[in-house]
């Protein structure tokens, strides 16, 4: 879940029960990677009754670790995207395994522009991304205005936000100033925090 965008918060929960649970909490640092459709067969297998504590998942699922920059752990290089993580807020994690993370390195790959990306919904259901739907570049200010102020009067913010949204840099990304569409780039994180266990290899 997208909290904010600067600084880049991002907020997952991780089960108390998953092997990689304490040695998150414990480095206070993690990689979300962020899967497409090509790669749902490993998604299910690494999901579904594989432990960490017995089993190499980079190994036994043909994935490969790449070296990150800013944290310890790896990243999934057959992943579209991998978001270098260090935990802003640990307040919520003993009572409801929330875990609030600041992204400190984001890695995209070039293409395609719109990934299929998957997105776990439970009882072994799976939802791919659609293709790109841009309403926000139609909106004009006084229609948006009027839709916030109809639903209270304290909301004009989200109208300005709205109109905002375009270019954006990911932070800390000095080495390689990419500037991909907001719009675009930020929902990706969605679908891998639905299984959010199944991407933090260690």
């Amino acid at each position: 879940m997208v909290l904010e965008f600067s600084p880049s918060l991002v907020a997952c929960c991780i089960s108390n029960a998953n092997h990689s649970f304490e040695m998150i909490r414990r480095s206070q640092e993690c990689v979300i990677n962020v899967p497409t459709t090509d790669l749902v067969n490993e998604v299910i297998g690494i999901g579904s009754n594989c432990s960490g504590a017995q089993v190499d998942k980079f190994k036994a699922f043909g994935l490969t670790p790449a070296p990150a920059t800013k944290v310890s752990a790896p990243l999934i290089k057959e992943c579209y995207a991998n978001f270098e993580c260090r935990l802003a807020d640990g307040s919520l994690i003993s009572k409801y395994d929330l875990f609030i993370w600041e992204v400190v390195k984001a890695h995209v790959a070039s293409s395609p522009k719109y990934p299929k990306t998957v997105h776990y919904r439970g009882q072994g259901v799976f939802m791919i991304s659609v293709p790109r739907l841009a309403y926000v570049k139609n909106l004009r200010r006084s229609t948006c205005e009027t839709i916030c102020s109809s639903t209270t009067n304290n909301l004009p913010r989200i109208s300005r936000r709205l109109l905002t949204l375009g270019e954006h840099t990911f932070p800390q990304e000095s080495d390689r100033r990419r500037t991909i569409p907001r719009a675009a780039a930020w929902p990706m994180v969605s679908p891998s925090l639905n299984v959010t266990g199944v991407y933090h290899v260690r």
